[in-house]
């Protein structure tokens, strides 16, 4: 058993980096066809995903190769086995993992958010539409 994970890689070349975009990208599919899990999980060609993966040690290949291709930013797009998704970034061996924030927007009609609904105080002011 394990946790199956959909990846998708996009790599990130800052305009002022003077280095071919296809250096970069045969650099990253060469990591790819290398590293045992990053094979399964990632096609050389675009990134995208190949099939779901487990691929326990992603943040710490993601760093170790973002110290290579040095400024370069990498951004690892996941989707858990159960609709759990996170985001990782590494340039230059920094990493960073993120998870998403979800937040309702509250529908025009409406004067206030379901925390100050039925109160008898006034809603605080980021409640109330403009």
């Amino acid at each position: 058993m394990g946790y199956y994970t959909r990846f998708n890689l996009t790599v990130q070349i800052p305009k002022s980096l003077d280095v071919p975009a296809s250096f970069v990208t045969g650099a990253v599919a060469e990591w790819i066809r290398k590293n045992e899990e990053a094979s399964y999980a990632l096609n050389c060609d675009d990134f995208s995903c190949r099939e779901l993966a487990k691929w326990y040690a992603c943040d710490d290949d993601l760093k170790a190769f973002s110290k290579v291709v040095r400024n370069i930013i990498f951004i690892m797009d996941c989707m858990g086995e159960d609709g759990q998704h996170w985001r990782i970034y590494a340039k230059s061996g920094e990493v960073e993992r993120v998870t998403p924030t979800l937040v309702w927007k509250v529908p025009k009609f409406a004067e206030s958010c379901p925390a100050c609904e039925g109160k008898k105080t006034k809603p605080h002011k980021k409640c109330i539409l403009r």
